[in-house]
C-alpha cells in the first residue's frame, strides 16, 4: 500500500484553499484566485514531506462557485475519492477551510457544512481540522464573534466539534499547520460515506450528500420559483397600482380635458353673443345712418322740389307779368280789335286761364262780371270759355271798354 498520507482541502469557494496548499508544499503548479471566479475546477495533488513522512495534500474544487454548479463539483470530487478507494487509497484527514468574512446566516455556508457532513459522515469527524480564514480583513473583536457563532449554534460546526474535530486559526504562519499534519500521521485512515455509498452501487444522487444537493437545489429551485412568484405578484400589484394611478390620472385629465372644452365653449358662445351684439348694435346704427342720410335727402329733395316749385311759379308769373305788359302795350298803342274776333277772344281766354291758374285776377273779374256768366269757380277758382267771355263781353255792352279795363286789371296786378 502507498505510504503517502491523504489530505483533502476543502472549503467553500474563495476561502484561500489553493494558497494554503501552496504555503505549506511551495508547489508552484497551484493556480491560487484573486476574484470571485473560482481557478480550481478540477482534483491537484502536491507532495510535502513532513519529519520524513510524506503527505499529499489534495486542493479540491470549491462548493458555491461562480461557473460550476455545485452537483458538478461534488461529482468530480466522487469521481475521485471512488478512484482512490477502489485502489486503496484513503484519506489521512480532511482540512475544511471557512472565510472568517463570511456571514454565519449565508445559504452557501450552510449548504457546504452540510455537504461536509454527509460526504464525510459523523463517524470521521475526529480526523477534520476546521480552519478559519482571512483574519487580516476583520477586526479581532468581529472575527471571535463570528467563531464563537460558529462553534456554539447548531448547523454549523458545534455538532461536528463535539464529535471530534478540531479548529485553527490561519494566519500566514504555515508550519503551525505541518505541525497539524505531523500530528495526523499516527491516525488510522477513514473511508469517507461517500467512498462506501459509492462502492455499494449506490448513483451519486442516491447518496447522502448527493440527496442533499438534490435537496438543496430542490429547495433553491423552490426559493427562486417563490420569490419569482412573489416578484411576479410584486410586478402584478404595481402594475395594478400604476394602471390604477393611470387610470386615476387619465380620468383627471379628461375631467380637466372636459372641463376646459366647456369653458371654451362658453368663451366660443360669449363671443359669438357679443359679436352678434355687437352687429346688432351696428346694423341699429347703419339703419340710423340710413335713416339720418335718407332724412337729409328726403329734405334736400323737399327743398329742391319746394325751390324748384318757386322757380316755376316765379317763371310763369314773370311770363304772366310779361304777356300782361305786351296786352297793355298792345292795348295802350290804339288795338281795337273786335272782342267777338275769333283770335282775340282765344288769346284773352288764354290769357285769362293763366292769370286766373297764376292766383290774380279774381278779385277783379268778379268785380267787373257777374256770376253765373261763364266765369265761375273752377280750375284755381274759375272755369273760363269762349262763351263765357262774350256774354261777359256782351253784358258790358262795351267790348272794347272791357277789353281795356282787363288791361289794366293784368297791367295792375303784382305777380311775385
Amino acid at each position: 500500500m502507498d505510504e503517502r498520507k491523504l489530505v483533502a482541502v476543502m472549503g467553500p469557494t474563495g476561502s484561500g484553499k489553493s494558497s494554503f496548499v501552496k504555503g505549506i508544499t511551495g508547489c508552484e503548479s497551484v493556480k491560487v484566485g484573486r476574484g470571485l471566479h473560482s481557478e480550481t475546477a478540477e482534483i491537484f495533488m502536491c507532495d510535502t514531506v513532513i519529519d520524513s513522512t510524506c503527505f499529499t495534500l489534495i486542493d479540491t474544487p470549491g462548493f458555491d462557485d461562480t461557473n460550476i454548479s455545485d452537483h458538478d463539483v461534488l461529482g468530480v470530487i466522487a469521481d475521485w475519492l471512488k478512484g482512490r478507494y477502489e485502489a486503496g487509497q484513503l484519506l489521512t484527514g480532511i482540512f475544511y477551510l471557512q472565510p472568517i468574512t463570511k456571514n454565519r446566516a449565508e445559504g452557501s455556508t450552510l449548504r457546504s457544512l452540510a455537504l461536509l457532513e454527509k460526504l464525510c459522515g459523523s463517524k470521521n469527524f475526529k480526523n477534520i481540522l476546521l480552519i478559519t480564514t482571512f483574519w487580516n480583513q476583520v477586526s479581532e473583536e468581529v472575527g471571535a464573534r463570528r467563531e464563537r457563532e460558529m462553534l456554539e449554534m447548531e448547523g454549523f460546526w458545534k455538532s461536528m466539534k463535539e464529535q471530534g474535530a478540531k479548529t485553527e486559526r490561519m494566519a500566514r504562519d504555515y508550519d503551525r499547520f505541518k505541525i497539524a499534519l505531523s500530528a495526523m500521521a499516527d491516525k488510522p485512515c477513514i473511508s469517507l460515506q461517500i467512498q462506501e455509498e459509492l462502492h455499494d452501487g449506490k448513483a451519486l444522487e442516491e447518496t447522502l450528500a448527493g440527496l442533499s444537493i438534490n435537496a438543496d437545489a430542490r429547495k433553491m429551485k423552490e426559493e427562486h420559483e417563490r420569490s419569482l412568484e412573489e416578484t411576479r405578484i410584486r410586478a402584478r400589484e404595481e402594475l395594478a397600482k400604476r394602471d390604477k394611478l393611470l387610470e386615476a390620472a387619465r380620468k383627471k385629465e379628461a375631467e380637466r380635458q372636459e372641463r376646459l372644452d366647456k369653458e371654451a365653449e362658453r368663451r366660443a358662445e360669449d363671443a359669438r353673443k357679443a359679436e352678434r351684439i355687437r352687429m346688432h348694435q351696428l346694423e341699429q346704427i347703419q339703419e340710423r345712418n340710413r335713416r339720418i342720410r335718407q332724412a337729409e335727402l328726403d329734405r334736400q329733395t323737399k327743398e329742391e322740389e319746394r325751390k324748384q316749385a318757386e322757380r316755376q311759379r316765379w317763371q310763369e308769373k314773370q311770363a304772366l307779368q310779361a304777356k300782361a305788359a305786351r296786352l297793355a302795350a298792345e292795348t295802350k298803342d290804339g288795338y281795337e280789335c273786335s272782342l267777338l274776333q275769333r283770335d282775340s277772344i282765344d288769346q284773352d281766354i288764354e290769357y285769362i286761364r293763366s292769370a286766373a291758374q297764376a292766383g290774380i285776377l279774381r278779385n277783379e273779374i268778379d268785380g267787373i262780371a257777374p256770376s253765373g256768366h261763364g266765369m265761375s269757380d273752377g280750375i284755381n277758382g274759375f272755369s273760363v270759355d269762349r262763351s263765357g267771355l262774350n256774354h261777359w263781353c256782351d253784358i258790358c255792352q262795351n267790348p272794347i271798354g272791357a277789353r281795356r279795363k282787363i288791361s289794366r286789371i293784368i297791367s295792375s296786378s303784382t305777380i311775385g
